[in-house]
């Protein structure tokens, strides 16, 4: 199965270049906006490949624990999480938390 990948941010400049890379290999992205107004973009980058995308409406501020953080990685269950929401608050200088299953963690 294709890896899946959570992209925290993905409104930004950094995801919406990453986002049709990573669906032309037919991975799959779960990517991670703030608001729904930015829902076209992530779209309009994937281009025709959105068979394989995912758009999820989060504000990631309201992560204010490990427990938060824990509970969007179980909904989400990816296999590689890339950060790229600008500067991260404190409480995600842990973030994720450990986990056997999620082998690699990029953060820009």
């Amino acid at each position: 199965m294709a890896p899946h990948i959570l992209l925290l941010g993905g409104h930004g400049k950094i995801s919406l270049l990453l986002t049709p890379l990573l669906l032309q290999r037919s991975w799959r992205v779960t990517s991670v906006i703030r608001s729904s107004s930015q829902k076209s973009d992530i779209l309009s980058a994937a281009g025709s490949h959105t068979s394989n995308l995912s758009v999820k409406i989060y504000d990631l501020e309201s992560v204010t624990s490990q427990t938060d953080a824990q509970a969007l990685l179980d909904e989400t269950k990816p296999d590689y999480v890339v950060f790229s929401a600008g500067e991260a608050p404190s409480h995600f200088h842990q973030w994720p938390p450990p986990r056997p299953t999620l082998p690699l963690y990029l953060s820009r």
